[in-house]
């Protein structure tokens, strides 16, 4: 079996995981992977070869060792495995389709922050009447201009503003998504547990009693290395309660803790949080509602002393 695939993608869940959640990856990896690939593949490489009945009727060993062994021990803790690992690796898929459906940064106007008074018509004194009458026709659209410029800064602010309501959306669906594939781990984990337990219990007899057909009677069928098989079977299902327990944990921590930033996901690795962080900085220099009536109120009055200095002797 492929288990170096298994093995990277259980890393990339890894850097997505709470503390407990990277406990519960090094268990399947130490405990559970090492195990079935390095340990288990020499105990039970010749479990059928060394299965031995004292009669030698064709057919009879092969039947009672299918009673005795429905499935391998260890095509059932690798099936185990991927069946326990698959949650959280479609979670990584679930992850990267929400990021991806999120809206980039909108850049905004540079533009609109300048202020009018750089660009006023009277900076400088016209040198004749026909540039003044120019000069002043431009004038007259100043407060268009601002007002103009102001639904420019209203309209920026509400992007940003769905904008950051669109990032907390995807954090939050991304939470959601990692309690549930945590929920869902936790109870494929039970399951295996309890069908283990059904299959196989705790023990491995040195010798099964075997009266099938073809068998012409009741056979005696001796079962090769009884106790380190025994050995494992305890440990692999020791293991399969020890991540229970995490699962039980994460699931509980995470939702008690789950104002607390500390015990959430790693979203940041998901490039939400950056991008969230980038979104609330930009979103700043942008005028509040109030900030923008302050200044439309501005705009205004600078607009009245224009009109009255243009009614002064100064510029005629």
């Amino acid at each position: 079996m492929a288990w170096h695939i298994i093995e990277k993608l259980l890393e990339e869940v890894a850097k997505h995981s709470t503390f407990v959640g990277k406990v519960w990856i090094t268990a399947i990896f130490l405990f559970r992977i090492v195990v079935v690939t390095r340990i288990c593949d020499t105990v039970y490489h010749d479990e059928q070869a060394a299965f031995r009945c004292n009669i030698k009727q064709p057919g009879c060993e092969n039947v009672c060792f299918n009673d005795f062994s429905p499935i391998s021990h260890v095509r059932f803790w690798g099936f185990q495995i991927i069946a326990v690992a698959l949650p959280s690796i479609l979670f990584i898929v679930y992850a990267a389709h929400e990021v991806g459906r999120k809206v980039s940064r909108p850049t905004g106007n540079q533009k609109l922050g300048t202020p009018i008074r750089n660009s006023s018509i009277f900076k400088e004194k016209p040198k004749n009447t026909k540039e003044y009458f120019k000069r002043f026709l431009k004038f007259l659209f100043a407060k268009k201009r601002a007002k103009r410029t102001l639904a420019q800064r209203k309209k920026s602010q509400v992007s940003e503003e769905g904008h950051e309501s669109e990032i907390k959306q995807i954090e939050l669906n991304l939470c959601r998504g990692y309690i549930f594939q945590s929920v869902v781990r936790c109870i494929v984990e039970i399951f295996f547990a309890f069908l283990q337990f059904r299959l196989f219990g705790f023990d491995v007899p040195e010798v099964v009693k075997c009266d099938l057909d073809p068998c012409p009677n009741s056979v005696d069928c001796y079962i090769s290395r009884p106790k380190e098989k025994r050995i494992l079977l305890v440990f692999m299902f020791c293991i399969c309660l020890l991540c229970i327990l995490l699962n039980l944990l994460e699931i509980g921590t995470f939702i008690s803790y789950r104002d607390d930033d500390e015990q959430k996901p790693n979203l940041k690795d998901f490039g939400v949080g950056d991008s969230a962080k980038q979104h609330k900085m930009y979103a700043k220099s942008f005028l509040h509602p109030e900030d923008a009536t302050n200044h439309q109120e501005s705009d205004e009055e600078e607009y009245r002393r224009r009109i009255d200095l243009v009614h002064s002797d100064n510029y005629i």
